[in-house]
């Protein structure tokens, strides 16, 4: 009579997964099941139980006869890159084996944009030399996609090998903004902005 032997994972017992954090509560995120090569049934029946943190736990679900590990509430309640979730098969002759889900979350989905979409992406703007400093000469119009910070975020800066970047300045709002009077550099009368972003 053969005894019972242990359900096992697949090596190297740990796998990992990427999903998005727009995904919906309650789809599926993977399923990691073991393997018992018992042919008796009282010794091949796996089931799955799940150690993790209170903050995955509170995201993720695992089916205990199936394996089956679900998400069950949004991803942008939180802003971790990973989660880490320990996964116990047991077998019903009570011998086990442990394997780790590391699910990782990608929150940067989209590349910010310039607007409007195609172009065009330059503007001329007439200013008077005496207009003063700080005020808003212009407004960049752009978007990013993204419903976390930091990846919704724009960064705007001034080509440095432009003179404009001695007079000018950009906000985190796209604001171009004036920083040195105008009036100083009175045989100048055009300055080409030219932004990076991001």
């Amino acid at each position: 009579m053969h005894g019972n032997t242990a359900p096992f994972f697949p090596a190297p017992k740990t796998t990992t997964v990427t999903i998005p954090n727009t995904r919906n509560s309650g789809s599926e995120v993977t399923t990691y099941t073991a393997t018992d090569n018992d042919a008796r049934s009282e010794f091949n029946q796996v089931t799955y139980s799940m150690v993790t943190d209170a903050t995955a736990a509170s995201l993720f679900r695992l089916e205990p006869t199936s394996g089956r590990i679900t998400l069950i509430s949004s991803l942008t309640a939180d802003d971790a890159q990973r989660y880490l979730l320990t996964i116990t098969a047991t077998d019903n002759g009570g011998l086990t084996d442990t394997g780790t889900v590391t699910v990782s979350v990608n929150r940067n989905l989209n590349d910010p944009q310039w607007l409007p979409t195609g172009g065009p992406y330059s503007a001329t703007v007439n200013v008077t030399e005496n207009r003063p400093v700080l005020e808003t000469v212009y407004t960049l119009s752009t978007q990013d996609l993204d419903i976390q910070e930091p990846f919704n975020t724009r960064i705007y800066s001034i080509l440095s090998t432009s003179g404009a970047a001695q007079h000018f300045q950009i906000s985190s709002q796209g604001n171009v903004q004036i920083i040195r009077f105008l009036s100083i550099d009175r045989a100048v009368n055009q300055y080409v902005v030219s932004v990076i972003f991001p």
